[in-house]
């Protein structure tokens, strides 16, 4: 069974929250593992949140966009926000002091991470 998810949210905490929510609620009648769903949620959230936090600073004049494709076990989540963007080893390297926990986590619960600039592509097996 095919899925495909697509919308935009402004960069505020608040609404980003209830974004995931939308967004992760359709993708329960597709994934019963409730480990892999818990997952899934906590990897949009952080994407999520680091676009709207660290990418537009919180202005709520720029906005956050997510894609979900799910077909054949893989999900294939992107995440693109309106910041410069990010290097990742540039700015945080192995530092988990620095704001780049959240990616950390990404890359823990997926099987593949994409930067491309302010443009992450995130994949996981199911």
């Amino acid at each position: 069974m095919n899925y495909i998810f697509a919308g935009s949210v402004p960069s505020d905490i608040h609404c980003a929250k209830e974004f995931v929510n939308l967004a992760t609620r359709s993708l329960h009648s597709l994934i019963y593992d409730e480990e892999v769903s818990f997952d899934i949620k906590l990897i949009i959230q952080e994407l999520l949140m680091n676009g709207v936090v660290h990418g537009n600073g919180l202005n709520r004049d720029k906005y956050v966009s997510l894609g979900i494709d799910y077909s054949s076990h893989c999900l294939r989540i992107q995440v693109q926000d309106e910041g410069p963007g990010i290097d990742v080893e540039e700015d945080c390297g192995t530092n988990m002091k620095c704001n780049g926990r959240g990616l950390q986590i990404v890359r823990a619960l997926s099987d593949g991470v994409q930067l491309n600039g302010n443009e992450i592509i995130v994949i996981k097996t199911i």
